[in-house]
């Protein structure tokens, strides 16, 4: 199979087993399948199974073989120390052990897994070769013809630029020359560069056993497809048990914006609690309500009339109650006032008050007008405080410009510019 194959089912299983993590019920099962999916995942490949080995239409569906990759130095120093080691890992010389007839198993047998783990060292050897020089050398060579076009024409412009006496070449020819010799040697120069980041850029990874896909069942894509027939075998409800759920008091959902309104307030993410079994609680009754408000089966909007007419009545009830209630605080209130009035003449008798008690006023002190550029003159004196500290110092030129700060000539001979807030005019 082609590498777009092996992409394709590699994101298939990762795409099949997000959804299955989600836990909706239309994705933990395959189609016309009881047993939940299965995912195995090592370093060697990925497995997708229905769930079922005894099945043929539930067991496995495919299996996506993983690439297998080395490092190229650690791989080679690996089998120079088992080199080292020898056939029984003691590291005896095979050869001088033959010729003392003092070898347990046959020479051969020792040369053989020799010759078997150099033949190793050698295919990783060519691998390497083949993934970073032979790509390489192409360019490489690409980049020489270039560079020997390149040299020659700077050569041919250079030429013309020295003889320009016999040539009787302008001054303006002999800029553009110039400038075409200057551009050559710039772009040999970043070709070089580029050359050089290129040949250092070496992967130790090697790639010792391709991708690839094992497809066991051909029908296999209608198989992971949603289980709509699993999400209503789930919903048990029948319409009477729908109604029931839907008209009571603390759900009462009657069309689809009803449940929309309910949903908000009492989605799982919105209620959460420590508790595990009341969290359980709070998402049953949350898919519950779902099932039924996706098979269309609200409660009835003739039970919404019934309790409309018994809410009006209660309605009724407690509008009375509460004019009751009022009539007894307005006789209350009546009660209070006149024993009020009546505490309010002994206290006339007692004291002789005046009509109206003289209220002291405030002197309010006129508000300072505040500085602009116009009350500011050439050589005019002024002060202001600087870090704590009282400042003076003369009005230098005026920039009708800014409005928010002038020119001073400060006391110590500096001229800087100082906020016109700050400033007191000195007469």
């Amino acid at each position: 199979m082609s590498n777009d194959d092996y992409i394709e089912h590699y994101t298939l299983f990762y795409d099949q087993k997000v959804k299955f993590l989600s836990q909706n019920p239309i994705h933990t099962n395959c189609v016309d399948c009881d047993k939940d999916k299965i995912f195995e995942e090592n370093d060697n490949k990925l497995l997708l199974s229905c769930g079922d080995d005894k099945d043929k239409d539930c067991s496995v569906q495919f299996i996506v073989n993983l690439p297998k990759y080395i490092h190229k130095d650690y791989e080679i120093e690996s089998f120079k120390e088992e080199l080292k080691s020898g056939f029984d890992g003691l590291g005896y010389n095979f050869d001088i052990l033959h010729k003392y007839d003092l070898l347990k198993n046959d020479l051969k047998d020792y040369n053989d897994h020799k010759e078997n783990i150099l033949n190793k060292i050698d295919e990783i050897r060519k691998k390497y070769n083949e993934v970073n020089l032979k790509h390489k050398s192409d360019k490489i060579n690409k980049y020489f013809d270039n560079r020997v076009e390149l040299l020659n024409e700077s050569n041919r412009t250079l030429h013309q630029i020295k003889n320009n006496d016999i040539n009787d070449i302008n001054d303006d020819t002999k800029k553009t020359l110039r400038e075409k010799y200057v551009g050559i040697i710039i772009q040999l120069n970043s070709e070089n560069q580029e050359v050089k980041e290129f040949i250092n850029e070496i992967n130790p990874y090697i790639m010792m056993s391709e991708p690839s896909v094992e497809i066991v069942d051909e029908d296999y894509i209608n198989k992971l497809k949603p289980n709509k027939d699993k999400r209503k075998a789930k919903n048990t409800f029948y319409q009477s048990d729908c109604e029931k759920l839907m008209c009571s008091e603390e759900i009462d959902i009657h069309d689809r914006k009803e449940f929309y309104e309910w949903a908000k307030k009492n989605h799982p993410d919105k209620n959460i609690t420590d508790d595990p079994e009341e969290m359980k609680k709070i998402t049953a009754l949350f898919q519950d309500v779902k099932n039924c408000h996706e098979d269309k089966e609200w409660c009835p909007h003739k039970k919404k009339k019934k309790k409309d007419s018994k809410d009006k009545s209660k309605d009724k009830s407690k509008e009375k109650d509460k004019d009751k209630s009022k009539e007894k605080d307005k006789d209350k209130s009546k009660e209070k006032d006149k024993s009020k009035d009546k505490k309010d003449t002994k206290s006339d008798d007692v004291l002789d008050l005046p009509d109206e008690i003289p209220v002291k006023k405030k002197d309010v002190k006129p508000k300072k007008k505040s500085l602009t550029i116009n009350d500011f003159k050439t050589n005019m004196k002024v002060e202001w405080v600087h870090f704590g500290k009282k400042m003076t110092g003369i009005i230098g030129e005026i920039n009708y410009k800014k409005k928010k700060k002038i020119e001073v000539a400060w006391d110590n001979g500096e001229i800087k510019e100082v906020d016109i807030d700050k400033l007191k005019i000195i007469k």
